[in-house]
């Protein structure tokens, strides 16, 4: 299903032509402990009508259905769109739609009703992120969570972040604002990934890189990723590579 864009609003999300956002998700995609460290931490704000903003390639939406009893995702990029269909395609508990936030519509979802709105390092690419905060706000049931993972740290904006089309970084004061405007209550926003951050400054401030490393994310995947999520799991981040972000309607 399908969904066919107008010209409307001013939501900027536009990377189908981006050929590195597509490299970046083929990579996060080998680095298996990193996504379901990733997952363990969202896994308590999941409710069980789920639309995911940026379905990318699947790296999530499969694990999202494990609990609920619907999934709606979305995905703008054309070769990403192909390979979400694919890897969705035998699960009818899940609907996805060839959109961007901008464009999508309550007359394009077979789920009209939300308790849940997910979206994975997509808030980051659109320039009004404000505007996208209220959108996503505007599928929620009442008492619905929005639940964000964003990168953190404005200061280690480097060649990657724009590379991958990021148009910038957050701090916990970022968006804790953005949901006091967009009239929701923080939940939670916690930075996590401390050892993550120190490599994004490596790759941004001392040895500046315009890509990510295939060889840097298995290394951090196999070695540091299963000893950080226990070790943060005990003594949480004071800051680190990304945040957790969790608000009400």
């Amino acid at each position: 299903m399908t969904g066919t864009p107008v010209d409307s609003g001013d939501i900027v999300y536009d990377v189908s032509g981006d050929p590195y956002y597509v490299e970046d998700l083929q990579m996060m995609a080998k680095a298996v402990r990193y996504r379901q460290w990733l997952y363990d931490l969202l896994h308590p704000f999941l409710g069980t009508q789920i639309l995911e903003v940026g379905g990318g390639i699947g790296n999530y939406t499969l694990m999202f259905v494990g609990n609920a009893e619907s999934v709606v995702s979305i995905e703008p990029n054309a070769y990403c769109f192909d390979r979400l269909s694919e890897a969705t395609k035998d699960d009818p508990k899940i609907q996805i739609l060839k959109t961007d936030l901008e464009h999508l519509h309550f007359s394009l979802l077979d789920s009209k009703e939300f308790d849940t709105v997910v979206s994975i390092n997509v808030l980051e690419h659109i320039a009004d992120d404000m505007k996208a905060v209220e959108k996503m706000k505007s599928y929620l049931l009442p008492g619905g969570r929005l639940v964000l993972i964003v990168p953190a740290v404005p200061a280690a904006f480097g060649g990657i972040d724009r590379k991958v089309g990021h148009y910038r970084r957050y701090s916990r004061k970022m968006i804790r604002e953005l949901f006091r405007k967009a009239g929701m209550e923080s939940e939670i926003i916690r930075y996590f990934n401390f050892a993550g951050l120190l490599g994004w400054f490596w790759n941004a401030k001392i040895w500046p890189r315009n890509t990510q490393s295939e060889r840097q994310i298995m290394i951090f995947d196999t070695y540091l990723v299963p000893l950080i999520s226990r070790l943060e799991y005990v003594v949480p981040a004071p800051v680190g590579q990304s945040l957790l972000a969790v608000a009400r309607k």
